[in-house]
């Protein structure tokens, strides 16, 4: 027999810092990424991180998993949050997942290291975007520009044939 889903609350609190490092320090923490593709998908959408990790490179956008929170809704809220629009849960295109290690973190002493989940959807180039503070502009790109991060063409190279 199979049971209804019971919606459980989501848990978005605040983690205070010192908890929040002992968490980075000592295990990986699972993100939800969005890769924005135009119309034609020979462009990606990027942000400048004002932070690390990865501060002053162009990344996707995207965060933390909320406790409780489906994947879809944390690439929503994510969206909403760092660009100001909102999006279509239907249109998001499953990439995969990565694991993505860092050097530099919000602390000093560790280095980064996440889970992210990533999804692919597709942005008219017009749209307007209102950058949160955690990012210090934005910019289209050639999907073949060889200044892309790493992890950007990963995902690229997996979503574009998903897309």
């Amino acid at each position: 027999m199979i049971s209804k889903k019971k919606k459980m609350k989501i848990e978005s609190k605040h983690i205070p810092d010192e908890l929040f490092k002992e968490i980075v320090s000592n295990m990986p923490i699972c993100t939800v990424d969005i890769v924005f593709f135009n119309e034609k998908k020979d462009r990606i959408f990027l942000c400048k991180r004002a932070n690390e990790p990865l501060k002053g490179v162009f990344m996707t956008n995207g965060g933390r998993l909320f406790k409780n929170e489906e994947l879809e809704d944390c690439a929503i809220r994510q969206v909403k949050t760092e660009l100001g629009i909102s999006i279509n849960k239907n249109q998001l295109v499953f990439g995969g997942i990565t694991n993505m290690i860092t050097n530099a973190s919000k602390f000093d002493e560790t280095n980064y290291h996440a889970m992210d989940i990533f999804f692919g959807y597709i942005i008219n180039e017009s749209t307007p975007i209102k950058l949160d503070n955690q990012h210090s502009e934005s910019k289209w790109f050639s999907i073949y520009d060889e200044s892309l991060h790493l992890y950007a063409k990963r995902s690229i190279n997996i979503l574009i044939p998903k897309l």
